[in-house]
């Protein structure tokens, strides 16, 4: 099955920025950019409190975000296999399609 495609062509790489890691496209034009002031709400003893990301959290969200072409390559690969192994209704692909349309992908129509 064809997909379109709408996102910026990988391959993407980390540059390691010490406070704000970011990735950067095949032209070396940045796509995402850390945002330093990041944190997860937190809670000590009954006190909520800021606990800021640290430098290896970063990374490795930026990482994850890296390696998005490659991984959409892998689930629409899984789903034309699936596709071809009349696995259609399978849980398997529920949950294909479901990370193709959270990604943007459209799916051609099929003709009849």
């Amino acid at each position: 099955m064809a997909f379109t495609n709408k996102h910026t062509q990988g391959e993407w790489v980390v540059t390691p920025n010490f406070r704000n890691p970011n990735v950067k496209n095949e032209f070396g034009q940045v796509i995402f950019e850390h945002n330093p002031n990041c944190y997860d709400n937190t809670e000590k003893d009954g006190e909520k409190m800021h606990t800021y990301y640290s430098h290896n959290k970063m990374m490795a969200n930026a990482k994850l975000i890296s390696a998005a072409p490659e991984l959409r390559q892998c689930v629409e690969m899984f789903h034309d296999y699936l596709s071809n192994n009349k696995s259609e209704n399978s849980i398997a692909m529920k949950v294909v399609k479901k990370a193709l349309l959270k990604a943007g992908v459209e799916f051609e129509k099929k003709e009849k």
